[in-house]
Formats: C-alpha cells, sequence, structure tokens
C-alpha cells in the first residue's frame, strides 16, 4: 500500500472523527455538562493543556485515528486528574431528552459535515464529462440493453418513481446506477442519439436482476459504463513500444482493427486488451491519408491474467459541462446527496443483517484506505466526495441500535422518556457485553475482507 493511500485515509478519518466528538462536545457544553476531557486521538497525549475557566483537558494523541470526549458522570467516580466541585453538573444528572440530543449530536455533525463537503463541489465550480457513453463490454448490462457507443443519457427514473431526475454529468450517471444497482431497484433511462435531440428513446435495465452488487467485483464493468465517450485518437506513442515499432503516430485516429470498427478510445483499448501476443491490422487516419499497419500485441500481466498492450496513450478528447450552482442550491444538492448516500448506506447494512446482502460489503481500514488514495490521485473532487461518503456512513452506523454505539445509547434513554424509568444497570452491562461482541464481530469480518481482497488482488 502506498504512502499516500495511508496518509489520506489517516488525515480523512482523523478529521470525520473528531468532528463527531466535537458534536458531542458541543451539546454537552450548550446543557452546561461539565467535560473533564476532549482528545484528538487516541494513545498516550503528545500535547495536553488545560482551558483555565472549564477546566476542560485538551490533548492531541499519538494515534491518529480519531478522538473522544470524556463528560462528568458521577456514576462513575470521581478521578484526582481532574478539579471537580458539587456544582459542576453531571451527564447522569440531565433530563433524558437532553441527554439523548447529546448522543445524537456526534452522527449529526458527521450528516452536516457531508452536507457541507457535497456542497463545496457545486459551489466552487468544476468541469465534468457529459453523460455521453463508450461503447459498452460485450455483455454488461447497457450493451443487453441496447445502449450503443456515443449515446447520451439525458434522464433517469427509478423504478416505482413518478419524477425523472436530470442527468447533467457522466458523474451524475455512476452514482444514479450504483445507487439503484445497490438498493436492487430497476432504472429507466432516457437515451438520445445527439445532444440537440428533442426526444429520446426510454431504455428499462433492469438492474434488480443482475447479482448482488460485490464490491471485490469491477462493478462499473459489469453496468457498461467504463468511461464518458471519446474519440480513438492515439495522444503519444510509447518509445520503444510495438505501436511506434509499427510506424504510428501522435494524432493518428483509429478506424478499424481487422474487420472491426473502432467506435471510441475505451472500444480501442478492450480491442488491444483481449488480444495479447495478437498481430492486428490497424486502419488509420493521418490528416486526409488512409494508412494500414500491423502491430504485434505486447503481453503484460494485469492482476493475475494476461492482456494486451500496444503502448500507446489516447488523447482524453472528452466533451464537458462546466457545473456551478449559487450557495443556497449547492446546500440543498448537498444535503440531497447526503440523503441519498445515507440511504443507501442503510439499504445495504440492512440487507447485510437479514441476509439478503454479502457481508463483503463490510470494509475495513485496509479498504478504505486504498480507497482514500485511490481518490487523492484523481484530484480534490473525488477526494472530498469520498470523505462526504464516509462521514454519512460514520454517521449511520453509529446510529444503529446496538449497545456501544451512539443508537444504542438513545435506546436507552428513549425507553426512559416512555417508561419514567431508566434501563437497568444491570442489564445495561449485559448489553454492553453483547454490542461489544457485535463490534469486535464486524472489525473481525471487515479485516477478513480487506485480506481476501489483497489476497485476491496478488493472486
Amino acid at each position: 500500500m502506498h504512502m499516500q493511500s495511508i496518509l489520506a485515509f489517516l488525515l480523512g478519518i482523523s478529521l470525520l472523527v473528531t468532528l463527531h466528538e466535537a458534536g458531542h462536545f458541543a451539546f454537552a457544553r450548550f446543557f452546561g455538562v461539565k467535560v473533564l476531557t476532549f482528545s484528538v486521538g487516541f494513545g498516550r497525549p503528545l500535547l495536553t493543556w488545560v482551558h483555565a475557566a472549564s477546566g476542560t483537558r485538551y490533548s492531541i494523541g499519538w494515534i491518529p485515528l480519531g478522538g473522544y470526549v470524556r463528560m462528568l458522570d458521577r456514576r462513575e467516580g470521581l478521578s484526582s486528574t481532574h478539579q471537580v466541585s458539587s456544582s459542576d453538573l453531571s451527564f447522569d444528572q440531565l433530563v433524558w431528552w437532553k441527554r439523548s440530543l447529546i448522543v445524537v449530536a456526534g452522527p449529526l455533525a458527521n450528516l452536516l459535515v457531508a452536507v457541507l463537503l457535497f456542497a463545496a463541489i457545486p459551489w466552487t465550480g468544476l468541469e465534468l464529462p457529459v453523460a455521453r457513453v463508450s461503447e459498452p463490454p460485450v455483455g454488461s448490462l447497457m450493451h443487453r440493453a441496447g445502449i450503443q457507443s456515443g449515446d447520451w443519457i439525458r434522464s433517469v427514473r427509478e423504478s416505482d418513481d413518478q419524477e425523472r431526475r436530470e442527468i447533467h454529468s457522466y458523474a451524475d450517471l455512476q452514482t444514479a446506477l450504483l445507487s439503484a444497482w445497490a438498493r436492487a431497484r430497476n432504472l429507466s433511462v432516457e437515451v438520445v442519439k445527439s445532444e440537440a435531440a428533442a426526444v429520446g428513446q426510454e431504455v428499462e435495465l433492469p438492474l434488480s436482476d443482475l447479482p448482488e452488487m460485490n464490491p471485490q467485483d469491477p462493478a462499473l464493468e459489469q453496468l457498461g459504463l467504463l468511461a464518458p465517450y471519446s474519440p480513438a485518437v492515439i495522444h503519444e506513442v510509447v518509445t520503444g513500444g510495438r505501436a511506434q515499432q509499427a510506424g504510428l503516430w501522435p494524432a493518428d485516429e483509429v478506424l478499424r482493427i481487422d474487420n472491426t470498427r473502432v467506435l471510441d478510445a475505451q472500444h480501442l483499448r478492450a480491442l488491444i486488451q483481449g488480444a495479447p501476443e495478437r498481430i492486428q491490422t490497424w486502419e488509420v487516419r493521418r490528416q486526409e491519408q488512409l494508412l494500414f499497419f500491423q502491430v504485434h500485441i505486447e503481453a503484460v500481466d494485469q492482476s493475475g491474467r494476461k492482456v494486451g498492450k500496444a503502448g500507446i496513450q489516447l488523447a482524453p478528447h472528452v466533451k464537458t459541462v462546466w457545473m456551478e450552482s449559487g450557495l443556497w442550491e449547492s446546500l440543498w444538492q448537498g444535503a440531497m446527496r447526503t440523503y441519498d448516500m445515507s440511504k443507501m448506506s442503510l439499504q445495504i447494512m440492512t440487507r447485510m443483517m437479514v441476509g439478503e446482502a454479502s457481508l463483503q460489503h463490510l470494509s475495513g481500514p485496509v479498504r478504505m484506505a486504498q480507497a482514500a488514495g485511490d481518490s487523492a490521485e484523481r484530484g480534490w473532487m473525488a477526494y472530498v466526495s469520498f470523505l462526504g461518503l464516509i462521514s454519512a456512513s460514520i454517521a449511520v452506523l453509529n446510529l444503529l441500535p446496538i449497545p456501544m454505539l451512539d443508537g444504542g445509547h438513545l435506546m436507552y434513554y428513549l425507553w426512559e422518556g416512555v417508561t419514567g424509568r431508566p434501563v437497568a444497570e444491570s442489564l445495561q452491562v449485559i448489553f454492553h457485553k453483547i454490542g461489544l461482541l457485535i463490534l469486535v464481530a464486524m472489525m473481525a469480518l471487515a479485516l477478513s475482507n480487506d485480506l481476501l481482497s489483497l489476497f485476491s488482488v496478488a493472486g
């Protein structure tokens, strides 16, 4: 694993968990509860200071994986390391609904962070590829539905929904497809053959008929959504590569390989990768000339299988659209995307619990670090989107009614509000042990999924 992936993961997860704890801290202070410690990171403190007015001890731990807030709770006994007076308000002295708000403030902070992160992208403005697709791989969902190279996707509608959702960019299309697949919903897409077309054709994508989404499978390849449309124009010829040896130049446009018409850049990649150690005849347009070349495709190892390589880089001639929104519209978009991501995360977790979804969806620190590094390499927008998704997922996870999580504590206080009496401490001890076993099992499963993923890639 690259150092960049590790640093991107540590930075992101530390920031998001610290902001989660800051939500608890802010509401505790709002209700007057004495906060004993606010720590960024765990383990032995590298730096510690005490706020003179409040008496709160602030510290930075040497393990950068989040943080914690310790509030005064007189049921736990008082530590000699903190100065506490009889007039200081403790967490256990609050009425049940105030304790509930302090508990739920952490997940709410994560949801708010997700909204702001997702809103930052349209508010800042960015240039995105339009929703024009390249040739779908043979056998993929979009290929079976008849979608072809150069088709534009104008809008989508999930099954049982009345309104269509406009698609403004290729990223919108990817999100819509993956979200519908994760929730086992069919998707109707409006396909047009040109950007100026007035009327489109409605094409049904039966996503619910696909096998359950497997995190270790190339999901976009199964859907048929690998890359936006770009013509098959060579951008650069690798020195000493097979294409240069055959006589190809930059700016050459590849029209045919053997008897197959090349539809776009992604189609050209597929034709090359599927022909290791073969000799292909390329028909090329060079300015006004039609030329023919014999290209001996090299075989290279990629994740344990042989694929073809010609030694070219393709020009990214992708049509783009500039997307920028005002502040309030961006916040609304951020809120809607946070809602969609939270809903998708909750549905996947629910389906895993009832046995309808594979437990391979559960990711641990290794795969999360890989995803963090990959998103950081793709630029600030991808990394911000990754952080927004993780922040929303942290909120959903913590609201699950599992003892030891915020959702478990919330259940205790809601029970107290309904019945007028707290959950017996003996029962809480039992529930906490059960919750601990559940969390340990989840962490062990997530780590085993990470290791299986690494071994499958290495093999």
